[in-house]
């Protein structure tokens, strides 16, 4: 009595354990297009070439005859539901119809099939329909079946056939809702697909069948969608990595018909998986020319380590990423099969990429000279490779790609200082002063360029400053609130504002520094003045003499001075006296506010001699006669270029300057022209 019993197979099962995404349904299309190229090789080996014709059958299109009637669609078209795959090839004799029937068969392995395909089938369709015509002993025969998940292979039927050639018809019938809504709507779409997933069969030596395409009343031509698509083909090279041999074709496309640079892994004559180059080949940007013409690049790789590791969904391969500790024999991991073929890439494209690269870095060149100076210091920080960029990027893409490159090199110095400085035993002299010399000579270059970058600021600020006292498009000047925050953002304090937000030293260098610094605030409500006046000056500020840092827990006293800060309204020309309306008198009353109020610190210390703190007034207005007409009321002195006046007032202890808007930038310019000259930014 035997002990052996069969295994069964539940299809449901397998069809279910089978993986495809949901946007590779028409892969099984795709792949029953391969077998009927394989078809045809089986009966025609002395190299006839065979037609193929896949035809695409809609929702609106009577499915039982599959093409037979035919209906003018609308502009959108309906779904595709189903597809006709018909051959001229060998058809389903009994070994081949034996193969079908055994899951996982072995019969075409040579040929890179896996014996699965089938399964996807029933995975993407309801039901598939096969007839078939062959020759059998001389005889020609016809061969008839369905196949779907619930009953398997039935109807089988076997017939003398009255048809005058071998052929096989498969027909997919209705897409299943999962993969209809990410499939492909359109022939030109679907033509494309096939062609990219059969193209090495076009490539290789000898040719591909002729493969047709229909949608209703339209037909394409796979043969004139290949000639249109091909510039030209390199022989293949041929590398060895690790002890297997690959080849890679080189293939130049119109620009027409392909989006990027892609390598295309093969495997079984098939196409597996796609990469895009941009990114992983220097120089690669945008368009290649070759004779004026404009190309894309593809590179085919085939090899029988590929064949050998092909998943059996063709949707990638059973290679690990990068574990080579963990691999045994001969076998390779893809980052050791990528990084051989793209040296080789980078070889076969060296002369087209050279002029790329040379750009991009020129390009680098001229964004970092003309608009970004400040990353003049720490591009010889930088390798060369890491500067390949496209010629076409943007200013936006530049600036990110060098602040990114700015802040790896700041982190990584931080991290080597604390290296250098944790202990004070070292080894080796020699090797730590040159470590050092190298630590110091990057902090120098990431010293300039935060140099460089505040005084960029400058410029720009100066240059707002200019915009913002141009005369708009109704004739009206900016509202002295645009001008205000320039020089200081109005409602805030340097307790809850960054300083660098502060653009004091428009006015005067000394004021860059200070202990607290509030601005439309009123007196009342700054913590440093214990004074009950609800006046609001535009700028109030309370320097510590040699102490630039704000305010916190000091007990240094008596304060050095009381600087105040006024500006008005550009063009303003209702001046007149009274505290209301003169803002030379209205800044005096503020000094002489602070000096009266119970003045204390944050923290609650008084203030003690307030009398005696010298006071500073600086009024930043437009020199309107109005305003001409109190400076000299107040016998103030106007400077050398007439743009401004200047006195002091012994009653309030008080000096005061009258700045006109015209002065302030163009004294800013001059305190900055240095700075901006030696950075090439212009100073007009």
């Amino acid at each position: 009595m035997s002990n052996e019993r069969m295994i069964n197979t539940n299809l449901h099962g397998r069809i279910r354990n089978t993986h495809l995404s949901k946007n590779n349904g028409f892969m099984t299309v795709y792949e029953a297009v391969v077998n009927s190229i394989h078809a045809i090789e089986e009966l025609s080996e002395d190299g006839g070439k065979g037609n193929i014709s896949l035809e695409i059958i809609r929702s609106d299109q009577t499915e039982a005859s599959f093409g037979d009637t035919k209906k003018p669609g609308p502009e959108t078209k309906p779904d595709i539901t189903s597809f006709k795959i018909q051959d001229s090839g060998i058809g389903f004799n009994e070994q081949n119809m034996e193969s079908f029937c055994t899951l996982d068969s072995e019969y075409k392995a040579n040929k890179g099939c896996k014996g699965v395909g089938r399964l996807l089938w029933l995975k993407v369709f309801e039901r598939v329909h096969v007839e078939s015509d062959f020759i059998e002993d001389g005889v020609l025969c016809h061969r008839q079946f369905d196949f779907d998940a619930d009953q398997g292979i039935h109807n089988d039927r076997k017939t003398q056939s009255s048809a005058s050639t071998s052929s096989t018809t498969i027909s997919l019938i209705n897409v299943k809702e999962i993969y209809r809504q990410y499939a492909r709507k359109n022939i030109d779409t679907i033509a494309r697909d096939i062609l990219n997933h059969c193209l090495w069969y076009y490539i290789r030596p000898g040719s591909a069948p002729s493969i047709t395409v229909k949608d209703e009343d339209t037909v394409i031509q796979l043969d004139d969608l290949y000639a249109d698509l091909m510039v030209t083909q390199e022989k293949p090279t041929d590398i060895t990595i690790g002890n297997h041999s690959f080849s890679l074709t080189h293939i130049l496309l119109p620009a027409r018909s392909a989006n990027d640079h892609t390598l295309v892994y093969c495997a079984g004559n098939r196409v597996v998986t796609e990469k895009k180059l941009r990114n992983l080949i220097p120089g690669l940007y945008g368009r290649l020319k070759k004779d004026s013409e404009e190309f894309i690049y593809y590179c085919y790789v085939t090899s029988q380590y590929l064949d050998e590791n092909v998943r059996l969904e063709r949707t990638g391969f059973d290679i690990e990423d990068d574990y080579p500790d963990m691999l045994q024999d001969d076998s390779l991991t893809f980052k050791q099969i990528e990084s051989a073929v793209l040296e080789c890439v980078k070889s076969y494209l060296h002369d087209y990429i050279q002029h790329n690269i040379e750009a991009g870095r020129a390009h680098i060149k001229h964004f970092v000279d003309t608009v970004a100076p400040k990353y003049k210091p720490i591009l010889s920080l930088i390798s060369p490779e890491e500067l390949n960029v496209d010629p076409d990027a943007s200013e936006k893409d530049l600036d990110l790609l060098l602040h990114n490159k700015t802040r790896d090199i700041e982190q990584a110095s931080i991290v080597e200082g604390h290296e250098l400085f944790k202990n004070s035993s070292f080894q080796d002299t020699e090797q730590y002063i040159e470590r050092f010399n190298r630590y110091k000579e990057t902090i120098k270059e990431l010293n300039q360029s935060k140099l460089a970058d505040y005084v960029i600021n400058r410029r720009s600020v100066i240059d707002l400053l200019e915009k913002a006292l141009e005369w708009d498009c109704t004739g009206k000047y900016s509202k002295e609130e645009i001008v205000h925050d320039l020089i200081m953002p109005m409602g805030k304090t340097s307790d809850t504002e960054n300083p660098d937000t502060f653009n004091l030293w428009l006015i005067d260098e000394k004021l860059t520094f200070h202990n607290y610094l509030a601005s439309d605030k009123t007196i009342k409500s700054i913590p440093l003045i214990a004074s009950e006046s609800t006046k609001e000056p535009d700028i109030l500020a309370l320097k510590g003499f040699d102490t630039p840092i704000l305010i916190s827990e000091t007990n240094q006293f008596p304060l050095p001075s009381i600087t105040i800060i006024e500006i008005k309204r550009p063009q303003r020309n209702d001046y007149k006296e009274g505290e209301e309306k003169d803002p030379i008198e209205q800044a005096l009353e503020y000094i002489e506010r602070i000096r009266e109020g119970r003045s204390k610190t944050d923290v609650g210390r008084p203030i003690p001699s307030s009398e005696a703190i010298p006071g500073f007034c600086y009024i930043v207005a437009d020199l309107t006669p109005s305003l001409r007409k109190r400076c000299k009321i107040h016998a103030l002195q106007m400077t050398s270029d007439e743009l401004g006046y200047f006195g002091y007032q012994p009653h309030y202890k008080t000096y005061i300057e009258v700045y006109s808007f015209d002065r302030l930038v163009k004294e800013a310019k001059e305190r900055n022209r240095a700075f901006f000259d030696k950075l090439g930014l212009p100073c007009n």
